[in-house]
């Protein structure tokens, strides 16, 4: 039998994601994969606590696309070059990937991996001058949710040219 290639479109709707950081700091929220054409627009929004106890909301942003069986993330649709490109592999139901990202002195080697559409999990391992941590994040489906309807927890909107408004 020969291997399953990935498809993100697998992963759309709505997700619970709880994320843990070596530095103390802890990050729940929600998130959304949508389909919009080839783009797979994600969106997570929560909250952080910090090791001190300190809160504050969190959200960030970008797209996915699926080519090839592999997994390529835009922080902008319109760049030509993926931040993070994942050659997904197979093993027993479950796809994983792992690409590195450089920003700066910064290194960003990520790990994700996806488990027959039910769940997914990160890991960011960062190293750099002035960093040196390790960000898990675990997700698992919103009450059952799986369609790319609007929901009112997370909504993006695009303009014709595919930015967020």
């Amino acid at each position: 039998m020969s291997p399953e290639s990935f498809d993100i479109s697998r992963y759309v709707g709505q997700w619970r994601l709880e994320r843990q950081s070596t530095d103390g700091a802890t990050m729940a929220g929600l998130a959304c994969i949508k389909r919009s054409g080839e783009l797979f627009p994600y969106e997570e929004q929560g909250k952080l606590r910090l090791a001190t106890g300190q809160q504050f909301a969190f959200s960030r942003s970008y797209y996915f696309v699926s080519e090839g069986g592999d997994l390529l993330s835009y922080f902008d649709p319109g760049r030509s070059q993926p931040f993070l490109h994942f050659h997904m592999r197979e093993s027993t139901g479950e796809h994983s990937g792992k690409a590195v990202h450089y920003c700066g002195d910064d290194t960003y080697q990520a790990t994700f991996r996806f488990e027959r559409g039910v769940s997914f999990a990160t890991e960011y391992v960062i190293k750099g001058p002035q960093k040196d941590l390790v960000l898990s994040t675990t997700y698992v489906r919103d009450s059952g949710i799986v369609d790319d309807a609007p929901r009112p927890e997370l909504s993006v909107g695009f303009h014709a040219d595919n930015t967020i408004p």
